[in-house]
């Protein structure tokens, strides 16, 4: 015996939707790249509070108390920027890498100015002089 079974016409469209969503999702939903790393100093010392920028845009983060990061790569951008006081700032390319660990090198430079703030008790004799 032979059964006859017909799907009406509103579920195959149904069907037929899903199956265009899914696969529009599958092609042109990768639009970032996730990348991970982190940043330790020329004595291998992990840096917490790096900013880790990406090249051109405004996407960033810093690093934790680990120093480690994790940043999503907008289409397009393939360079990350690092930056933190008292070292120079480093240009990475990502390229395909998923994992980018980075050694900063300290700054030698000179400062031009400081300012030394404080505060506490001093007697009259000690601030006059002659």
């Amino acid at each position: 015996m032979k059964v006859n079974v017909q799907i009406p016409r509103l579920w195959k469209r149904i069907f037929m939707l899903i199956c265009c969503i899914v696969i529009w999702q599958l092609g042109f939903g990768q639009d970032a790249q996730t990348v991970r790393g982190t940043v330790t100093d020329d004595s291998g010392e992990t840096i917490p509070g790096v900013n880790v920028l990406v090249k051109g845009t405004s996407v960033g983060t810093i690093t934790d108390i680990d120093g480690s990061y994790t940043i999503n790569m907008p289409e397009g951008s393939n360079i990350l920027v690092f930056s933190f006081i008292g070292y120079q700032t480093q240009e990475m390319n990502v390229g395909n890498s998923t994992q980018i660990d980075i050694e900063m090198e300290a700054s030698l430079s000179e400062m031009d100015e400081i300012v030394v703030i404080g505060f506490g008790e001093m007697s009259r004799e000690v601030l006059t002089t002659s």
